[in-house]
C-alpha cells in the first residue's frame, strides 16, 4: 500500500468515526425522549384503566343495590309525588338506603329518580333524613339533571357518568335503571361519589404501576446515555465510576424483572377477581332469592289463605302448610290471632275442643317460667303452628308479652307491611337457639282497617346460609345492618379454616321485612 493510500484510509476511518459519533450524539436525545414519552403514555393509560376499573366496580355495587330494591315490593306503592312522604313504604325504603350507604366507600348520596309524562326528572326517595338540608323529598323536580342521566332513561342501560355538577356538588355517579313491568314506570338508582374522593381513589389505584414505570424509564434512559458515551466515560472518569455501567445494567435488569412481575401479578389478580365475582354473585343471588320467595310467595300465600279461611281448623292449617315445610330455613309457620281479654275464655275453649287439650294463653315471668298471660286488653297468642313436632311448646304464647316481639307487632300493624324482629331466643328452643320472627299482617277483606292477625315465619338464618352454599365453594356470612353502620352477624360459614374477609370479597344487600341484610 502506498503512502497516499495509507493517508486515504486514515482519512476514511476518521470520517467514519466522526460520522458515527455524530449519529450517536443526535440519536441519544431522541432515544431518551422516546423512552420518557412511552413511559408517560403508559402511565396515562394506567390511570385511565384504573378509572375504568373503579367505574366498573362502582357500577357492580350499584347493580346489587338495585336488585335489592327490585326484589322488595315497597317500590310498587311509590307514586313519586308529595303524597309518598308520609307513606310507610317510602319511609322504610328511605331508611334502608341510609343504612346501605354506610357500606359504600365514599358514597355521599344514594337515591331513586324517575321521569314524568312531561319529561321532567323527579326524586322518588333518597337516603337523607327527613327535614335534612340536603334532602330531596319525594316529588321534587331535578332541575339541573345532567344530560347523561337522560340517556340512561332513553337507552335503559346502566352506566357510570361524570364528573357532573349540580347544586349539591361535583360527582361521579353510577346509574342503574329499574323497570317495573307492573306499573310501566322506570326508576333509576343513583349512587354519588364526591369527585375529589374519586380522583384520590384513581391516583391511589394507579400509583404503584406509575412509580414502577417512572423508575424503569429513568433506568433505561440512563443506560442509553452510558451506552452511547461509554468510551468517554471509560477514558475520562475515575476508576470507581467505570463500574457504574455494569451496576446500571444490573439495575435495569432488576427493574425490568420487578416491572414484569408486578404487571403479571396485577393481571392475574384481575382475572381471579373476575372469576370470584361471578361465583360470589351466583351464590349470594341464591340467598337473595330465598328471602324474596319467603316474603313474596310463601308468607304472602299463607296470609292470603288465612284471610280467606278465618275459621280454618287445626287439620286444615296443617294440610296447607305441608308444602311450606320443604323450606329448611323455616323452623315453624304460625298463625297469630288477636284475642281481646273479653273473648279469651271462649277462644281457649274452642282451641281445646279442636284437639289441643291443654291450650291456654301464656307468657314468661321475670324468672323465665311459664305463667298465665294477664294485664293487657288484647293478646296475640300463637293460634296455630306447623309442624307441631318441636314447636308445640309455642302454642298459646302471647307475642305481645315480650318487648321485642310486641314492638315488631306494632310496626307491622302501623306499616301494614311484612316486618321482622332482630334475632331472639325462641320459647320452643334453648337459650342458644336464636331465630328471626317475620310477621305478615292480615287485615279483614271487607273491613280493611280491622286486623285479623298475622302469618308468621320462624326463620333460622344458619340453615338458610347452608342451603345457599351446599358445595362449600366460598365463605359466606349473613349479617343484619344495625344503627350507625354496625352490622350484627347472624350466621357465618367459612371454608378451609378461614375467618374474616380475604382480599376478594363481595357484599350483596338484601332489603327484606323492613331491614337490610348483608351477604
Amino acid at each position: 500500500m502506498t503512502n497516499a493510500q495509507k493517508r486515504l484510509s486514515i482519512l476514511r476511518d476518521l470520517f467514519n468515526s466522526i460520522r458515527h459519533t455524530t449519529i450517536k450524539r443526535s440519536l441519544l436525545p431522541v432515544a431518551v425522549v422516546v423512552i420518557l414519552l412511552a413511559a408517560l403514555s403508559y402511565i396515562i393509560w394506567t390511570v385511565r384503566q384504573s378509572n375504568q376499573h373503579l367505574r366498573a366496580d362502582l357500577l357492580a355495587k350499584a347493580r346489587l343495590v338495585a336488585e335489592a330494591i327490585d326484589s322488595d315490593r315497597n317500590m310498587q306503592s311509590l307514586s313519586g309525588t308529595e303524597a309518598d312522604r308520609d307513606q310507610p313504604a317510602y319511609l322504610r325504603l328511605k331508611e334502608q338506603l341510609a343504612q346501605i350507604k354506610t357500606h359504600l366507600e365514599n358514597c355521599r348520596f344514594i337515591y331513586l329518580i324517575g321521569r314524568n309524562a312531561e319529561g321532567q326528572v323527579f326524586f322518588f326517595v333518597d337516603n337523607e333524613p327527613v327535614g335534612s338540608e340536603d334532602e330531596s323529598p319525594a316529588g321534587q323536580i331535578y332541575e339541573e339533571v345532567p344530560l347523561e342521566f337522560l340517556q340512561v332513561f332513553n337507552q335503559k342501560t346502566a352506566q357510570t357518568v361524570g364528573p357532573v355538577t349540580d347544586r349539591w356538588g361535583k360527582w361521579v355517579t353510577a346509574l342503574v335503571p329499574i323497570d317495573d313491568s307492573r306499573t310501566e314506570m322506570t326508576a333509576v338508582l343513583c349512587i354519588d361519589i364526591n369527585a375529589q374522593y374519586w380522583t384520590q381513589m384513581v391516583i391511589s389505584k394507579s400509583l404503584p404501576t406509575a412509580l414502577l414505570t417512572g423508575i424503569l424509564s429513568i433506568v433505561l434512559a440512563a443506560s442509553l446515555v452510558v451506552f452511547f458515551r461509554r468510551r468517554q466515560i471509560v477514558s475520562s472518569t475515575p476508576l470507581w465510576i467505570k463500574y457504574f455501567e455494569p451496576s446500571l445494567v444490573a439495575a435495569a435488569g432488576f427493574t425490568l424483572t420487578v416491572f414484569a412481575a408486578w404487571i403479571a401479578h396485577v393481571n392475574e389478580k384481575e382475572l381471579r377477581e373476575i372469576a370470584f365475582q361471578r361465583l360470589a354473585n351466583s351464590k349470594t343471588l341464591t340467598l337473595s332469592k330465598s328471602f324474596s320467595t319467603l316474603q313474596n310467595t310463601e308468607l304472602e300465600g299463607l296470609s292470603c289463605f288465612i284471610q280467606e279461611n278465618p275459621n280454618i281448623n287445626e287439620e286444615g292449617f296443617q294440610k296447607y302448610t305441608m308444602h311450606l315445610l320443604k323450606n329448611p330455613a323455616i323452623q315453624a309457620w304460625e298463625w297469630i290471632k288477636p284475642v281481646p281479654e273479653s273473648e279469651r275464655d271462649p277462644v281457649e275453649a274452642g282451641i281445646r275442643a279442636d284437639g289441643v287439650t291443654d291450650f291456654e294463653i301464656w307468657q314468661m315471668n321475670s324468672e323465665g317460667n311459664r305463667v298465665k298471660a294477664s294485664g293487657r286488653e288484647t293478646y296475640y297468642p300463637v293460634f296455630r303452628v306447623s309442624p307441631l313436632a318441636g314447636n308445640v311448646q309455642a302454642l298459646g304464647f302471647d307475642l305481645g308479652s315480650e318487648s321485642v316481639r310486641q314492638s315488631t307487632l306494632a310496626e307491622a300493624i302501623r306499616s301494614r307491611l311484612a316486618t321482622c324482629t332482630n334475632p331472639l331466643t325462641l320459647v320452643q328452643g334453648t337459650r342458644h337457639q336464636r331465630a328471626i320472627l317475620v310477621y305478615q299482617p292480615i287485615f279483614d277483606g271487607e273491613e280493611v282497617s280491622r286486623l285479623s292477625g298475622f302469618a308468621l315465619a320462624v326463620l333460622r338464618t344458619d340453615y338458610m346460609l347452608k342451603t345457599a352454599n351446599p358445595d362449600r365453594m366460598i365463605a359466606l356470612e349473613l349479617s343484619l345492618e344495625g344503627p350507625a353502620g354496625k352490622a350484627e352477624t347472624l350466621a357465618s360459614f367459612w371454608t378451609n379454616n378461614q375467618s374474616g374477609r380475604s382480599s376478594f370479597s363481595l357484599t350483596r344487600p338484601i332489603f327484606a321485612f323492613g331491614k337490610v341484610f348483608l351477604v
